[in-house]
């Protein structure tokens, strides 16, 4: 293979990353069976306990690779996406969850994989393009980590670094309102607090407006737009 012929998502890296990323990517049966279950369940759950509701599922790409962009106020949140009919992306949840018996194992099932806090974790980085460019969905918290006071924050340059890195993947913002209330940074039990999703029209970057050409600046540029768009989505 000559160096200007294209490769496929991963394989310019070693086996077990190649493991890692067709498990996460097209997990097996079993586990898509316990993620069809879980998903099941979860509606139930926070249907009743939270009277939870979704608008705008009709903004979801109905096929291909999008990038999910939500704000991140709580604990609550991975399982808030999975109670919802979005097409099961891939979220990054931190690492130490998924040291925990049986609740690693779980959360990896709906989706989640995990991402070092407070680092570049350039694995993480890499499997959510090669997810991107194999057109399986992947979600992500822009902030990085959970509002401290249910604001919402600025985004890390993350987002960006993903969305430029597989040019014309849409961005779907996504609000969870009522996810703080319901479970705070500091709370030991979820309250009954109502919780609604609401799903933003996706955008490319190459739609924002007036974009910078500058790396550094066009990354805010494009976390400042998918933020707004994340605030906007809730009407």
């Amino acid at each position: 293979m000559s160096s200007e012929e294209p490769q496929a998502p991963g394989s310019n890296r070693d086996e077990a990353y190649r493991a890692d990323l067709q498990r996460i990517a097209f997990p097996p049966l079993f586990t898509r069976i316990v993620r069809g279950v879980s998903r099941v369940l979860l509606k139930i759950i926070f249907k009743i306990y939270f009277r939870m509701t979704t608008v705008g599922i009709e903004n979801v790409p109905k096929e291909g690779a999008f990038l999910l962009a939500m704000n991140h106020a709580s604990h609550l949140d991975p399982m808030i996406i999975g109670a919802t009919d979005i097409r099961y992306p891939k979220i990054m949840g931190r690492d130490d969850l998924f040291k925990i018996p049986l609740v690693g194992w779980w959360i990896a099932s709906i989706g989640a994989f995990p991402v070092k806090r407070g680092l570049a974790d350039r694995r993480a980085m890499a499997l959510s393009i090669d997810m991107l460019k194999l057109g399986v969905p992947v979600g992500i918290y822009p902030e990085g980590t959970r509002t401290e006071d249910g604001s919402i924050g600025k985004a890390n340059p993350g987002l960006a670094m993903l969305a430029m890195a597989v040019p014309g993947v849409p961005i779907l913002p996504v609000h969870l309102d009522g996810s703080f209330a319901a479970f705070p940074r500091g709370g030991r039990f979820p309250k009954p607090a109502r919780i609604t999703v609401y799903i933003g029209k996706p955008f490319r970057v190459d739609e924002i407006p007036n974009a910078p050409q500058e790396k550094k600046a066009l990354y805010r540029a494009v976390g400042d737009e998918t933020m707004k768009a994340i605030i906007a989505a809730k009407r």
